[in-house]
């Protein structure tokens, strides 16, 4: 598996336990009254960029990133950073086959969202700093686990649904399709060390292999872009960041947006 992806897609018919709240003939009217822009690193939702390394584990970092942001809106916008490592040393389909997920060599939004379920989620002062490797699971070790009711999948396909996620639920985990050869290809995602979003031919929308976390939107010439946070650490990008279109479903942004309910 390349290093700095490592998502593996969620088996065929594995849905959210929790239905978005949003019906589709109301989806429409909700969105147009929405700010323009929104950006939930204004309010305190989003922690610092971190930096998976040669680990496989963006699907750790995709999904706390929403975990964080739920927390904080549950506890007057009080931010915690919790702990990736324990996902990545707990979370083994070898352990407890539910899961689904084989640390840094990949693993899914959902093997993490059901290993929160039953588990909780440490804190990062509490579990233990990152390693970029396997370690040994010490979760019966913590003081305090933050737990979840549930998923929810954003409807596909939607700009409209993702505005009205973002706003209300956001940052939101996405899957993304990013080329192997990123490094010295000039595909769609690694064009973001230009700061450009303004791509619109997209690569394949269903061969999904990395996991970010998409923290708000912004609109420039009157296009939508959205504001994606990576794992690939401050210096990638715009300080780790990304600014890609919402047109055509670039890169795969709105094939399977998730979000996690407190």
């Amino acid at each position: 598996m390349f290093k700095s992806t490592g998502l593996i897609r969620r088996p065929e018919g594995v849905k959210g336990n929790i239905p978005f709240p949003y019906p589709a003939n109301q989806l429409e009217e909700v969105a147009a009254t929405l700010p323009a822009e929104y950006d939930t690193r204004l309010y305190g939702l989003v922690g610092t960029v971190k930096n998976q390394q040669e680990c496989g584990s963006c699907w750790t970092f995709g999904t706390t990133v929403s975990m964080e942001g739920a927390v904080a809106r549950a506890n007057a916008g009080k931010f915690v950073t919790l702990s990736n490592q324990a996902l990545v040393d707990c979370a083994w389909a070898i352990f407890q086959s539910r899961y689904g997920a084989h640390g840094c060599d990949g693993g899914s939004d959902t093997a993490a969202y059901h290993w929160i379920m039953d588990n909780g989620m440490p804190t990062q002062a509490d579990y233990g700093d990152y390693l970029n490797k396997d370690g040994y699971c010490h979760i019966k070790n913590m003081t305090k686990l933050y737990t979840i009711k549930g998923f929810v999948d954003v409807v596909p396909n939607s700009v409209e649904a993702l505005k009205v996620a973002v706003v209300n639920h956001g940052p939101l985990t996405v899957s993304v399709n990013v080329n192997e050869l990123f490094n010295t290809t000039p595909t769609e995602f690694s064009m973001s060390k230009t700061g450009e979003y303004t791509i619109y031919i997209p690569s394949n929308p269903n061969a999904l292999n990395h996991e970010v976390a998409l923290v708000g939107y912004g609109e420039q010439d009157g296009e939508t872009y959205w504001i994606l946070k990576n794992s690939w650490g401050p210096e990638w990008g715009l300080d780790g960041y990304m600014h890609i279109s919402s047109r055509n479903n670039v890169c795969g942004v709105a094939t399977e947006p998730t979000y996690v309910v407190i």
